[in-house]
Order: structure tokens, then C-alpha cells, then sequence
């Protein structure tokens, strides 16, 4: 089974640094944030490191880190009403509250929005 070292941060902000055995990178990664850790590095141990999703390398765009679909949505000319961006926001609150990570609830938001947006399509 491939081993993965990483870098981790705690709550308190302490750097952690270890090694996983584990068949993938994104099981290495939810092991990681199982154990109440902030993933910041993880790298194959027989390859080079891998950044982790969300820690953009220099000169990248962070809009280029989104799913595709945020993307669109942020690359729109119309900027959003203040009653959606409140209800999106609200949202986003209740399922960090519940204990989801951050990208795993930013994805839920998209799909959300997905199917909002077929279902409004699917009423025009």
C-alpha cells in the first residue's frame, strides 16, 4: 500500500508532520481531516509533493481552484442580489456549524445551486 507523508496543521496552529499508509491521496486527506487536523501539504513518498486543494502555488488564480461550476457563477457580470448572497451564506454557516469541512460543504453548495438552477430552468 503507497505511503503519504504530510504537513498538518492542529486548531492551536501547531505544524504536524507524519506518514500514512493508505491506497490514495484523497484517503490520505480524509484520514487527516478525521483526526481534527487542517491538511496543508501531503506528497507521495516515491514522487514529489502534492500540494493540498485550497493552498494555491504562487501566481495561480484562486478562482482556478473552484469547482467548475463555481467558476461560472463567479464569472458572470451580474453581481448577486443581497437577499441570494444572504441565503447562500446562511447556508454555508448552517452546515459549518454541523461540523462539515469547508470543501466539502462548498461542494454541497454547488450542488445545490445546480439543481436550483435546472429547476428553474426546467420552469421557464
Amino acid at each position: 500500500m503507497p505511503q503519504f507523508s504530510y504537513k498538518a496543521k492542529k486548531r492551536s496552529g501547531e505544524l504536524v508532520e507524519g506518514v500514512l499508509e493508505v491506497a490514495d491521496r484523497s484517503a490520505a486527506l480524509l484520514q487527516i481531516q478525521r483526526s481534527g487536523l487542517f491538511p496543508v501539504a501531503v506528497a507521495d513518498l516515491k514522487g514529489g509533493a502534492l500540494p493540498v486543494a485550497g493552498a494555491a502555488p504562487r501566481g495561480t488564480s484562486l478562482k482556478s481552484l473552484l469547482p467548475v461550476s463555481l467558476q461560472a457563477q463567479f464569472s458572470q457580470k451580474r453581481r448577486p442580489k443581497l437577499q441570494e448572497l444572504a441565503t447562500f451564506t446562511n447556508q454555508l454557516a448552517n452546515l459549518l456549524n454541523s461540523g462539515m469541512p469547508l470543501t466539502v460543504a462548498l461542494n454541497s453548495m454547488t450542488h445545490l445551486q445546480t439543481k436550483a438552477s435546472r429547476r428553474t430552468s426546467a420552469a421557464s
